[in-house]
């Protein structure tokens, strides 16, 4: 792993020298591949992966790659268990993409802030965040980022404690990703179905979707096995069968201090420590307990922070020590920042009940306190006086830094705002010229087209059996048709990868002579520019074409297939009569179909075979601007 970054650093050094422009894209397409297949199994690499990403991005002025290489960051930093650090490169994607005017990375960025947020126990930001990425998704119909963004909803209601809203998000999040065969995501919201219905006290449903979780995670070898067991363990302390509930956790605590999962790891803690107070074994309930707390301090973790104090003053009581046992309630109440319910206030009640009971044994204590306090208040006094003089020192420096960082924020952000008016203008000029050109057509060529069709109409009336003039007008006819497609490619704002195939199917079963089957395998959808449409249109129509006069085929198969963003692939198979393809390597129809796809980078595969038919595959990957 060490030499594959290495290699990656080398090849920035090499970009550094300007090459190519071309050489410096397909840098940054490595780095940014790289830093995904790391980014589970070495955070620490993917930042500075990803931190590489984005200089250079900055270099080649990239957008895409720029905001990429912030979503890589900030993810990164989340699995270090430094979600506020992570946050600030989220934060700084989201108003990159919101300049770019990217859907669909505004809609990343949304779900990946939300993941953080949820993470520090900031449910309502969390919230907040996971409806606008739900929102966007389903404004561009992406399937993947609907389900990743109602599974992210879900396990925010669990923690809200609405648990039946959350099951309605995550069963109709593990249908979509069931639909996409993503395994790892359908066992995630598996998984916190599990936890749901555990919740809701429905033992069968909790342990059916738990098993589920389970068979997928040990199929894909997936660390979050442990997740599952650690929900298994529930199961079982929901049905009192706590014994099995701490062999199950117990199982798990070296693997989680390997793969250094500490917010795990304080969960198993804490489980542990809720199973032995069942049991009433409170000396081995504390000591696990205090072996969870510290971490979840560290992790900043206010919602499990707050469970810790309700816990131990569970087990305060328990042992007797009653004005303990109040006092961690209270800090309970201070943690979960919300008023006292009504049971809580019942537990306080009774708990100031039996304390008063025991009041003047208390008041000796209390005493003691009092003279303890009178005799450190100078100290203190001195101590207030000079952390005051020392605050005040820092705040200076830090106004004095901010300030100087502020400035150099706004120059780099003037920066960034004159490069993206400066790519408006191109783009507004581009778009205008392509309007400009689609209504020289129409009203020209177009309007020319159509009154020599009006004619051969006449002329076809007054002597219908003239075939020359019905061939005339067939080709009119064409000639209007294949118009009306660059018109199209010229006129719409934006084709996607859909649209085209959509228009191509239409053209196909009306132009092939044979019988057509159609495979539909496009799972994902994104913009192509309208020239690489026309080229690719224009290429399908050729192979249609040569079908057509060449192979007396009798059956043709064409797949449209997108299983990779940005990327489109059409396969044309037919059962003719193929040939030898150094025999036709010079056909004039084959040489044009190969211009015009190396003119967009794309890629023509041929094979064919005498009396075996023909398959003639189109590769296009879109350019990131």
């Amino acid at each position: 792993m060490k030499a594959t970054f290495t290699f990656i650093l080398l090849y920035l050094v090499k970009c550094s020298l300007a090459i190519s422009p071309q050489d410096d894209q397909n840098g940054a397409d490595s780095i940014f591949n790289y830093t995904k297949s790391v980014i589970f199994k070495n955070p620490e690499l993917s930042k500075k992966s990803g931190l590489e990403l984005i200089q250079l991005a900055k270099s080649i002025h990239s957008a895409t790659h720029e905001i990429n290489g912030y979503n890589l960051v900030g993810l990164s930093y989340y699995y270090l268990n430094q979600p506020k650090i992570g946050i600030s490169y989220l934060d700084t994607m989201l108003n990159l993409s919101t300049t770019q005017n990217d859907t669909l990375l505004m809609g990343k960025s949304y779900s990946n802030l939300g993941m953080l947020y949820e993470n520090l126990g900031e449910y309502d930001v969390a919230y907040d965040y996971g409806i606008r990425a739900l929102q966007l998704a389903e404004k561009v119909g992406k399937k993947i980022g609907i389900a990743n963004s109602l599974g992210n909803l879900g396990n925010i209601l669990i923690r809200f404690g609405k648990q039946q809203d959350a099951i309605d998000y995550l069963k109709r999040a593990v249908l979509l990703f069931e639909e996409l065969n993503n395994k790892k995501a359908a066992a995630n919201q598996y998984n916190s179905l599990g936890v749901a219905f555990g919740n809701l006290n429905k033992p069968d449903s909790q342990l059916t979707y738990l098993i589920k979780a389970k068979n997928y995670y040990k199929e894909l070898n997936d660390p979050q096995y442990n997740t599952v067991l650690i929900n298994l363990a529930s199961y079982y302390s929901n049905r009192k069968e706590y014994h099995n509930a701490i062999n199950i956790n117990k199982q798990i605590i070296e693997d989680l201090k390997k793969q250094n999962q500490q917010d795990k790891l304080a969960t198993v803690y804490m489980n542990i420590a809720v199973y032995y107070t069942e049991l009433v074994e409170l000396d081995s309930a504390y000591h696990f307990i205090n072996l969870a707390e510290p971490i979840f301090k560290k992790l900043n973790n206010t919602y499990w922070l707050s469970q810790v104090k309700k816990n131990k003053a569970k087990i305060s009581e328990e042992q007797g020590k009653l004005k303990q046992a109040i006092q961690e309630l209270k800090e309970h109440q201070y943690l979960t920042d919300s008023s006292v319910g009504f049971q809580s206030q019942l537990a306080v009640a009774e708990l100031q009940e039996k304390y008063e009971s025991q009041k003047k044994e208390l008041q000796l204590k209390a005493q003691e306190y009092t003279i303890r306090e009178q005799k450190q208040k100078s100290k203190y006094s001195l101590l207030l006086f000079g952390s005051i003089v020392f605050a005040l020192l820092v705040l200076g420096a830090v106004f004095f830094i901010f300030q100087k960082s502020k400035q150099k924020t706004q120059l780099l952000f003037e920066k960034i705002k004159a490069e993206n008016q400066k790519k408006q203008a191109e783009h507004e000029a581009k778009e205008n010229e392509r309007n400009r050109l689609a209504a020289e057509l129409h009203d020209n060529v177009g309007s020319s087209v159509s009154f020599m069709s009006l004619k051969l109409d006449k002329l076809i009336e007054q002597n219908q059996a003239n075939p020359e003039i019905t061939q005339l007008k067939e080709t009119t006819k064409e000639i209007l048709n294949g118009l009306r497609e660059t018109l199209w490619t010229l006129n719409a704002k934006s084709i996607s990868n859909i649209d085209l195939c959509d228009k191509l199917k239409v053209y196909i079963k009306n132009h092939l002579f044979c019988s057509l089957k159609i495979v539909n395998q496009l799972n994902f959808e994104f913009i192509i520019p309208n020239e690489d449409v026309l080229i690719l249109y224009r290429c399908a129509q050729e192979i249609i074409n040569n079908i057509n006069k060449h192979s007396n085929a009798t059956t043709v198969e064409v797949s449209f297939i997108s299983n990779k963003e940005n990327e489109l692939e059409m396969a044309f198979s037919d059962n003719g009569i193929g040939f030898k393809h150094e025999d036709k390597s010079e056909s004039y129809g084959l040489r044009n179909i190969k211009a015009r796809i190396e003119k967009i980078k794309g890629e023509i595969i041929i094979n064919s075979a005498l009396e075996k038919g023909t398959e003639i595959i189109l590769k296009y990957k879109k350019i990131s601007a």
